[in-house]
């Protein structure tokens, strides 16, 4: 099924394009930009004769299987969602609500697919307390339309990241790592299906009422 190919490229890690060496380079090009633009954040391995490392072919997970530790850069790659909303033609950029400061759009419907991927990110410090269960309301009611969310969370009560991760409404609980790998800040991950769209805004909203205020000083 064409639709669920679609979706599986979309939320996948990693991308293996095999059988390179019997395509024609165009083609691969192609196949790779239609790749990157359903999901700018996930790798691309080109393979040729069949030649690929085992760890190549499921080393992209959280942990990285060589050092058993978790590997937040590489799992999330924000410079690659990052990257690709820079180069996005912001055609609808008139309409001042289009895009929230904290929504970064990296992929999806302005291509011609049907699958949307939104980057999300907030720099203040949240209150999870506060933002969980915003989340999981979002979820409730959009699950049909998210297909991946995933992302470390910059919470107010514990400088360490907190990690969520969850396909549609089927969510692990989240965990802490040790550090983050560089500035800490929240960033989720949203790839999702027509529709996923506003609830991509209705996370960047509760990112933004779930800032940590200051203590009033005494």
């Amino acid at each position: 099924d064409q639709q669920v190919a679609l979706h599986q490229a979309a939320i996948a890690d990693r991308r293996i394009v095999t059988k390179a060496d019997i395509a024609e380079l165009d083609e691969v090009a192609r196949l790779t930009l239609r790749l990157k633009s359903l999901n700018a954040g996930a790798e691309i391995r080109i393979v040729s004769h069949g030649a690929i490392a085992a760890d190549e072919l499921f080393g992209a997970a959280l942990v990285d299987p060589q050092t058993g530790r978790a590997d937040l850069d590489r799992w999330l790659n924000l410079d690659g969602h990052r990257a690709a909303d820079d180069h996005h033609d912001h055609a609808d950029d008139d309409h001042p609500d289009h895009h929230h400061p904290h929504i970064r759009f990296s992929g999806g419907p302005a291509h011609g697919d049907a699958i949307g991927t939104w980057l999300i990110e907030e720099e203040n410090p949240v209150d999870w307390e506060r933002l969980s269960p915003l989340l999981g309301a979002i979820v409730s009611h959009y699950g049909d339309r998210l297909l991946r969310l995933k992302g470390a969370i910059f919470t107010a009560d514990d400088p360490r990241p907190l990690v969520m991760h969850g396909v549609q409404r089927l969510f692990h609980p989240p965990v802490r790592l040790d550090r983050w790998p560089g500035p800490a800040r929240t960033s989720i991950v949203a790839i999702g299906a027509p529709g996923a769209e506003r609830a991509a805004a209705l996370i960047a909203a509760a990112l933004s009422e779930s800032v940590a205020r200051p203590l009033a000083a005494e």
